[in-house]
């Protein structure tokens, strides 16, 4: 709470800077919005997912639309860093909580793009059960492979990251534990991957189920 809260009075002093000053920074203040954002959903969702009341609402739910949802609602920090989505095999339904899913797969983006290098592609893709996201960049220590789902812990490269909290994964792998769902990360030369493990049963290739 500390961080996030001191994380978000700092967009909003780069904000208010902008705003008293004559030459307006559109994208210094479209950044400081987005890292607020960013910090405010963490706080939320944490805030819901641990209350007594969060809900779930399983249904089938089309991958391929749902995934392109997201790069639009994210497409501006794809094009900050000149990153380009590859998209793979998403033409599949899974069941499952449309909006923590959501969730998931945007934290694991956001994550990619932060440490992506500029220029490279993101790929997310589905085979052998799995929706993979996967970015070239600073790879993840593998003193820090164990740990990266705990918690407060944001590792290595968390440190070189002012929007680090060490709290997205550890809320992805709780929503993936009420969803049914398992995580699995690797990293090494300079190549990171995340992967959502779906069960069979979870999943459908038949596009009239609805």
């Amino acid at each position: 709470m500390d961080l996030s809260s001191h994380e978000i009075k700092n967009d909003l002093t780069t904000l208010k800077i902008n705003l008293e000053s004559q030459n307006l920074n559109k994208n210094s203040m479209l950044e400081a919005v987005n890292n607020a954002d960013y910090q405010l959903d963490m706080l939320l969702n944490y805030e819901k997912l641990f209350s007594d009341s969060n809900d779930f609402k399983f249904e089938w739910i089309y991958l391929d639309d749902l995934v392109e949802g997201i790069l639009k609602n994210m497409s501006m920090q794809f094009i900050n860093k000149q990153l380009i989505p590859n998209l793979n095999n998403l033409k599949i339904y899974v069941l499952s909580d449309k909006k923590w899913l959501y969730f998931c797969i945007e934290q694991l983006l956001s994550n990619a793009i932060k440490y992506s290098y500029d220029s490279t592609k993101i790929t997310i893709t589905f085979e052998n059960n799995q929706l993979k996201v996967s970015n070239t960049g600073n790879t993840i220590d593998s003193s820090d492979i164990p740990r990266i789902f705990e918690k407060g812990f944001t590792g290595h490269n968390g440190h070189n990251n002012r929007l680090s909290t060490g709290l997205g994964l550890y809320l992805v792998k709780n929503i993936c534990g009420k969803l049914n769902i398992r995580i699995v990360a690797k990293s090494y030369n300079n190549n990171t991957q995340f992967s959502l493990i779906f069960k069979k049963s979870m999943l459908n290739n038949n596009l009239t189920i609805l």
